[in-house]
C-alpha cells in the first residue's frame, strides 16, 4: 500500500497546481470581460453598421467599378487564419485549422494554389511546412490596435492589387457566449453584396448616389476601410474566443483538481486508519504473548 507520506506529496503537489490553474481562470476572465464591453458595443455595432453602408452603395450601380468588387477567374487563393499565441484554449484552434485544411484540400483538387497570411503562434507552428505562408506578430497581451493590422491588410491589398491571389478568405472564431465558439469562413475579396441586396438591385431601376468630389478616391478610402474593420472585428472576436475557452478550461482543471484532491484525502485517513488498526494489533497481541 502507497505510504502516507506519498500521499501527503501527491495532495500537495496537486494543491500547487490547482493554485495555478485558478489563477489563470481568473486572469482569462478580467480579459475576456474587458473585451467583452468593447466587442459587443463598440466593434460589432461599428462592423455592422459599416457592412450596410457598404450594401447601400453596393446595391447601386456604381459607375466607377472599383477592383475590390471585379470578380477574376480563380488561379489562386488567399487565406488570411487567426489562431491564439498560447494554449491551453481547448480545440479552439483545432477546429480552425481542421476547416482550413479542408478549404486548402478542395481547392488543390481544382488545381487552386492556396496562399496563407497567419496570425498567430499556434497556427505558424501547425503550417511551419506550408511553403506560401506569411506569419504577422500581434501583441495578444493588450486589446489589439487597428495600426497592429496594417501590414497585413497592406500585404492582403498587395496581393490582390497585384493579382498574385483572385479571392481571399478570413477564417476566425465567432464568438457567441462562453460555451459556444463557432469557426467561421467567409470572403473579405472581392467585395460581396448578400443576396437580399442583390435581389434589391435587379428590381429597382438604374441609379447611383451623387458624390461630391472624385467617386474613385471616396470608394477606394471606403473599401479600404471596410476591409480594416473585417479583419480587425475578427480578431478581437477570435480573441474573446480564446480567453473565453480559456477560463472553461482552467475551470474545469480546477474543479479536477479539487476531486482528485478529495481523492486522495480519503484515501490519506484509510491509509492513515489501517496504519493505526495494524499497530494498535501489534500492540495488543505483543501484550498477550508476555
Amino acid at each position: 500500500m502507497i505510504s502516507t507520506k506519498e500521499i501527503k506529496l501527491n495532495i500537495l503537489s496537486i494543491q500547487n497546481t490547482r493554485k495555478i490553474t485558478h489563477a489563470m481562470e481568473l486572469i482569462s476572465a478580467n480579459k475576456m470581460n474587458k473585451i467583452y464591453h468593447n466587442l459587443l458595443h463598440i466593434i460589432r455595432p461599428y462592423s455592422t453598421s459599416f457592412t450596410e453602408v457598404i450594401e447601400n452603395i453596393l446595391s447601386a450601380h456604381l459607375e466607377y467599378q472599383h477592383p475590390f468588387l471585379k470578380k477574376r477567374n480563380i488561379k489562386n487563393i488567399g487565406f488570411v487564419v487567426i489562431s491564439t499565441d498560447r494554449g491551453l484554449c481547448g480545440n479552439l484552434n483545432f477546429q480552425i485549422f481542421k476547416l482550413l485544411k479542408k478549404k486548402i484540400q478542395i481547392f488543390k483538387e481544382k488545381k487552386i494554389n492556396s496562399y496563407l497570411l497567419i496570425i498567430g503562434e499556434k497556427a505558424k507552428e501547425f503550417f511551419f511546412s506550408y511553403e506560401d505562408s506569411l506569419f504577422y506578430k500581434i501583441n495578444f497581451n493588450n486589446i489589439p490596435k487597428i495600426e497592429d493590422i496594417q501590414n497585413l491588410v497592406n500585404t492582403i491589398f498587395d496581393y490582390f492589387n497585384k493579382e498574385k491571389v483572385d479571392e481571399i478568405y478570413i477564417l476566425y472564431n465567432k464568438f457567441y457566449n462562453v460555451m459556444k465558439h463557432v469557426p467561421i469562413y467567409k470572403r473579405i475579396l472581392p467585395i460581396q453584396i448578400n443576396q437580399k441586396k442583390e435581389i434589391y438591385k435587379k428590381e429597382k431601376s438604374y441609379w447611383d448616389y451623387i458624390y461630391e468630389g472624385n467617386p474613385k478616391l471616396l470608394l477606394e478610402f471606403i473599401f479600404s476601410k471596410y476591409i480594416y474593420s473585417q479583419i480587425y472585428h475578427s480578431i478581437i472576436e477570435n480573441l474573446m474566443c480564446e480567453h473565453a475557452a480559456r477560463m472553461l478550461s482552467m475551470k474545469n482543471a480546477t474543479e479536477n483538481a479539487d476531486e482528485i484532491i478529495n481523492n486522495l484525502k480519503l484515501q490519506y485517513n484509510k491509509c492513515r486508519q489501517f496504519t493505526i488498526t495494524k499497530e494498535l494489533a501489534e500492540i495488543i497481541s505483543g501484550s498477550e504473548s508476555i
